[in-house]
């Protein structure tokens, strides 16, 4: 169904990241990186998302933001840290579809490690844990209720390397990150704990979305990341 509702949605998401694209180029003048059509390379990355949504999936994913109270488009608009755009439209591409291929960089980090304080995570090491699956010399303790929900979660949405975490938690959760746009998670200062907003419906969408995924869809994806691996290191 193609209603103008749902176009509207889609052309005011686009117009939100045509925006940041304009904020990003007077920030950066000479030196902004641009692609030969003019954007910033993760601005084109989920304006090329946000085309390739049905509109339906796009009205529905401003009318999940808008049941939250969060002006999405706003949170677009107003991006500072580009990556933060391209991380936005995935995490919610996900949540609206069941796209794993859209789960990347922080947006899979957001996942595993939201998913983490949920599952009982209270410190920093926790939440490394959850998306790397690994552990730092001299860390805290891990303090994890079900490991093997960390567990599963890494299955579906592959690890985090070690050494992009720290990168993608402050994607994550810093002023202007993913959580604080969607309203999914506050901290009170840069270096607190998260906090979530249990009451969030987008929240609520992620963890629902999370508990249809299928153990076959699980290994369907685990043996294309293998194949796509074995194809790379061939050279092919």
């Amino acid at each position: 169904m193609n209603t103008n509702l749902d176009f509207t949605a889609k052309s005011k998401m686009q117009d939100a990241l045509n925006v940041a694209n304009a904020g990003y180029i007077a920030r950066k003048g000479a030196s902004a990186r641009l692609t030969k059509s003019g954007y910033q390379p993760d601005i084109a990355t989920a304006r090329d998302l946000v085309n390739a949504m049905t509109d339906d999936n796009a009205g529905a994913i401003l009318a999940l933001c808008a049941s939250a109270e969060v002006d999405l488009c706003a949170g677009l608009r107003d991006v500072h840290n580009v990556k933060v755009s391209k991380r936005i439209v995935q995490f919610l591409g996900f949540v609206q579809t069941g796209d794993l291929m859209l789960i990347q960089g922080s947006a899979r980090t957001a996942l595993h490690e939201i998913s983490a304080i949920l599952n009982g995570a209270a410190n920093r090491e926790s939440l490394h844990f959850a998306a790397t699956g690994t552990t730092r010399e001299g860390a805290n303790e891990v303090t994890l209720r079900d490991q093997g929900i960390a567990r599963k979660l890494r299955k579906i949405a592959g690890n985090t390397k070690t050494g992009s975490e720290q990168t993608q938690n402050s994607v994550t959760f810093s002023a202007g990150g993913i959580c604080s746009i969607l309203g999914i998670a506050k901290k009170d200062s840069r270096k607190s704990f998260p906090v979530l907003n249990a009451t969030s419906p987008v929240l609520r969408a992620m963890l629902d979305r999370v508990n249809t995924i299928s153990e076959g869809a699980i290994n369907m994806l685990i043996e294309n990341r293998e194949e796509k691996a074995t194809r790379k290191g061939k050279g092919k």
